[in-house]
């Protein structure tokens, strides 16, 4: 039986604004996830982290650092002012609370 993987992603904006979403895919699949910014962000660092508490959050990747770690990457495109997350061969363990982030 095929299990689905089910994200959950919490956008903040630089003005505090939070949105969710929420990604589903087959487990072993892949999900790429947008994260929007305004143009003020366009030069900053971008990242994408796993949430256990609302006040800890685990930085998986960073857009100044390796841009890939394991089976999650992370593509700027500051032209477009989008950053991408690519998360690869889903699993169950995958499945949770996720964080677009720009640093400020």
């Amino acid at each position: 039986m095929e299990r689905t993987v089910l994200l959950l992603l919490l956008i903040s904006g630089p003005a505090s604004i939070v949105t969710y979403r929420a990604f589903s895919a087959p487990s072993g699949s892949s999900v790429t996830i947008p994260c929007h910014y305004k143009k003020m962000c366009k030069h900053h660092v971008k990242y994408w982290c796993k949430i256990y508490y609302w006040i800890y959050c685990s930085t998986m990747v960073r857009s100044d650092s390796p841009r890939s770690k394991g089976d999650v990457s992370i593509a700027d495109d500051p032209d477009q002012l989008v950053f991408t997350v690519t998360m690869r061969n889903l699993q169950e363990k995958d499945a949770g609370w996720y964080w677009c982030g720009v640093e400020i």
